[in-house]
Parts: C-alpha cells; structure tokens; sequence
C-alpha cells in the first residue's frame, strides 16, 4: 500500500469521523429541541385545563365525604393539537375531546394513584404519540395527605415531529456522503501535492544512482519545510560519502604507493644477496674442479678477500632486510590496531640507558647526552620498549643527517607543568618546508642524497605510531642546512600530582 493511499484512507476515516460525530450531534439537539417543544405546549395546555377543573366535596353521614368533579368543556381545547382526556381515581374516562381512546396507564387506576406527572410514547392506531399525564389530588379534612381523584391525560401526535426528524437524517447522511466523497477526493489530491517532492527526490536520487557519481547533488527549489531537511539531509551524505570515498581511494593510492616501495626496498637486498651468492656459488665450483684455494698462487689471496666482502654484503643485506621487514610488521600491528601494555614507568632510567646504548649506533659526529633534571621523579604511563624504540628511530635519523657537528639528547617540561618532552637536536642538513608534512608517511622519504645511507623510510611512521599510543605528540623543527630537532611529548602520569 502506497503511502500516498495510506494517507489518503487516513484523511478519509478523520473526515468519516468528523462526520458522523457533527451529523449526531445535530440530529440528537433538533430530536431533543421538538421533543421539548411539544412537551412544553403540552404542559401550558394541561395548566389551563386543571386550572378549570372544579372539585367538589361533600360530607355524608351515611356515605361519608364524595367527591365532585366539575370538569371544562374539552371542546373548547380541541383546536389546540392535542387530544385530552379526563379518568377518574378508578380510572374510568369521564370526559375526552375525540373519538380516540388514550390508554389509561396504570398508575392512573391504581387506589393510590400518583403524584408527579409524566411523559410516554405511546403507539395508538399504529400512529406514534406523545402522551402527558397529570395527576388530580384535593385536600381532604379526615387525611393528612391529598387524595387522588383522578387524571388529565394530553396527547399529541408525533407524525410531523418523526417526519422532520426522517428528513433531517436523510439530509445528514446525503451531506456526510457528499462531504465524505468530496474529501476522499481532495485528501487523494493533496497527498499527491505533499508527495510530489519527494518523487521529485526519489528520482533525483534514483539518478545519481543510475550516474555513481557522488558529486552531484538533488536539486531542491522548494520550501525550507521536511522535504527540504531531507534533501539537504541527503546532500550532505552525499557529500560526507564523496569525501569518504576521496578519502579511501587516497588509502588506495597510498596503499598501492607503500606496497610498491616495499617491493622496490626489499627487491634491493634481495638483488645483492642473489648476486653475492651466484658469484660465490660460481668460485665454489671453481675451488671444486679447479682446486683454486690449493695453488699457492697470488690470485689465491684477492679472491679470498673478494668472497669474505661478498659474504659481509650478504650479512648486511639480510640484516637490514630484517629490520625492514620488522618494522613492516610493527606497522602491520598497528593498522589491525595493536595496543601496547601500558605502565607507569620513570623516563630517566629509560633515557639513561638509550643514551649509553646510542653511542654504539653508527654516526661520525658528537654524541652528547643534554640536561635531563626535567625527567627527576618524574612518570608517565607508557611501554618502555617501545620508547626506547621511539627514541633509538629519532637518534638514527639524526646520525644519518647529520655529517658534521653534533647530535645532542636532552628533556624539558613544558609550562604548564602537564607533559614532559624528549628531545633530539642535531647540526645536519634539514628539511625543506614543503617536506615536512610528509615525513611521518610510510615510505616517504625526500631525496637519497640527504644523508650517507639511505634509510626505509618506515622508521619516523612507527615512530608517530608508538607516540600516539602513548596519547603524546611529535614536534618538528627544522631549516635546510641548519640542523633539525624532534620533540616527542609524554602526558605526565596522574599519580606524579604535578600540574
């Protein structure tokens, strides 16, 4: 069922509704307004009749108090409408103004009789009537109560009344089903008005579908009511799906870009390991059939030299390709969304040993461990393998940049006495501004000719992972030929109770 004919069914019931509980209402309050004026005609006719009633009492030793009705002439009330007629207390008819005979109710013949008039329908000669009967009670001197000697009963006849009130439901119900189909109809045309936007909408809609371009937007020239909140509502997801996609074909691109730069870096240790190995499988041959390393002869040594370099390449090789493949996996850790186990952990210890470890590294410059008072009785809540890890990725980039000068690492706390900082500085070459953005990228890496070696480019993105588990930030300044330096900021633990 269409929402269309839903709504138009609805309209149709609240009209039906409406209808029928207005055509009630008029139909009960005009039955109640002729019944009540009949009543009314009928009770003034009974005052003029029992006010011209003469009764009569005499006393008899014999026969004691008898009681005479002296009563009107009833003809003189028979233009009035009404049919009248008069019973005595043993309810015999003593007088009437037609040929018609009221039944006489039982309370009008009953010894005691009754005392408060009343109203029925009554059905005589198969015609309805109204009928109104009003007790007859005197004073008498032997009781202390009235007596009831008779009753006056009024009649009319309810054919006009029952014929209006037969015309008026006819002319309710021929309203109602005028009223009833006229709304059917109008309910139908103006839930086709309401609905036409949002077929205008649905085809819209329908059309960016047909088109999968979410650039396009449904144009809505209406009014700023529920139709309109719906199109801007639909455009703006429209617009958050259009960056969404922009956003994933971006992973995409990025995706594609890191899984061919691994390639291309893990290919490099490969194609030397390949290549030393070959060489050293081809000597190997040449020892086996020719005996080479036997012949005490001055090609022995140099070749001796050359397998030992070749099996050191190899080594490296591995090594580095090792390394690589580690921190691939470290990244692959984080992007299925590892978390590290986090403890409250003392920096100055774990800066300390990094920086007795750090000389170790590869470097040709000054190693120098800076003031590290701001670490002093000071905690955060972190892992501190990883931290060593953060810290030995920032000191290597150092060594790699820097040809001359000096690598310093030292500690601060910032201002507000909430977070502490590690920081590396170093002398080297720098980063160019447009650069800078990039380098925490997977596999970015500016220009092979900014430092001696060459490095993954993977080691500044775990860094930027390790620093954001531990809820902390990076901070990079730099200039081209004046050196570089990397803050990396811990939130202080609650328990320190500084800040």
């Amino acid at each position: 069922m269409s929402i269309r004919l839903r709504l138009t069914l609805w309209y149709t019931a609240v009209t039906m509704g409406t209808i029928l509980a207005c055509s009630t209402a008029v139909y009960v309050f005009v039955s109640y307004s002729l019944y009540e004026a009949e009543k009314e005609t009928m009770q003034r006719l009974g005052e003029r009749v029992f006010a011209q009633i003469d009764v009569t009492q005499r006393y008899n030793l014999f026969l004691g108090t008898t009681v005479t009705l002296a009563l009107p002439e009833l003809q003189d009330f028979r233009y009035s409408g009404c049919y009248l007629q008069i019973v005595d207390a043993r309810g015999q008819v003593q007088d009437q103004t037609a040929d018609i005979a009221l039944p006489v109710p039982p309370e009008a013949s009953a010894p005691a009789g009754f005392t408060t008039p009343f109203f029925r329908h009554e059905t005589i000669l198969s015609y309805p009537f109204l009928t109104y009967t009003i007790p007859l009670r005197i004073d008498t001197p032997t009781q202390t109560d009235q007596s009831y000697v008779g009753a006056v009963q009024i009649a009319t006849l309810l054919t006009d009344v029952e014929q209006s009130l037969a015309v008026l439901r006819w002319i309710l119900t021929m309203v109602g089903l005028t009223t009833l189909a006229f709304a059917s109809s109008l309910g139908w045309f103006l839930a086709r008005q309401a609905l036409r936007p949002i077929e205008v909408v649905m085809g819209e809609t329908q059309r960016i579908g047909q088109a999968r371009s979410l650039q396009q937007r449904i144009q809505y020239d209406g009014p700023d009511d529920e139709i309109g909140r719906l199109t801007r509502t639909i455009n703006s997801m429209l617009a958050q799906l259009e960056r969404v996609q922009g956003e994933l074909e971006e992973a995409n691109q990025a995706q594609r870009r890191f899984i061919s730069d691994a390639s291309h870096e893990l290919r490099t240790p490969l194609t030397t390991i390949r290549g030393n190995v070959e060489w050293l499988e081809k000597i190997w041959k040449k020892r086996t059939h020719a005996r080479v390393w036997e012949e005490p002869t001055a090609v022995g040594e140099p070749a001796q030299q050359m397998v030992e370099a070749a099996i050191q390449d190899v080594v490296a090789e591995a090594q580095r390709m090792s390394r690589m493949v580690n921190d691939l996996l470290t990244l692959a850790r984080s992007d299925i969304g590892h978390r590290l186990v986090m403890q409250p952990l003392g920096l100055l210890a774990i800066v300390e040993e990094v920086g007795r470890q750090a000389v170790h590294l590869p470097h040709q410059v000054d190693w120098k461990i800076g003031d590290l008072d701001a670490l002093a009785d000071v905690d955060v809540r972190g892992n501190a393998d990883a931290i060593k890890q953060l810290l030995y990725i920032l000191i290597e980039n150092a060594f790699q940049y820097t040809d001359e000068g000096e690598v310093v690492l030292d500690a601060l706390m910032d201002a507000g006495r909430r977070r502490v900082g590690l920081r590396v500085r170093d002398t080297g070459i720098g980063i160019a501004k447009e650069h800078v953005p990039h380098i925490f990228e997977r596999l970015y890496r500016i220009d092979a000719s900014r430092g001696r070696r060459s490095g993954s480019g993977l080691g500044l993105a775990i860094a930027r992972w390790i620093i954001d588990e531990h809820q902390g930030t990076i901070e990079v300044y730099t200039r081209e030929k004046k050196g570089t330096t990397m803050i990396a900021w811990f939130p202080l633990d609650k328990a320190n109770g500084i800040g």
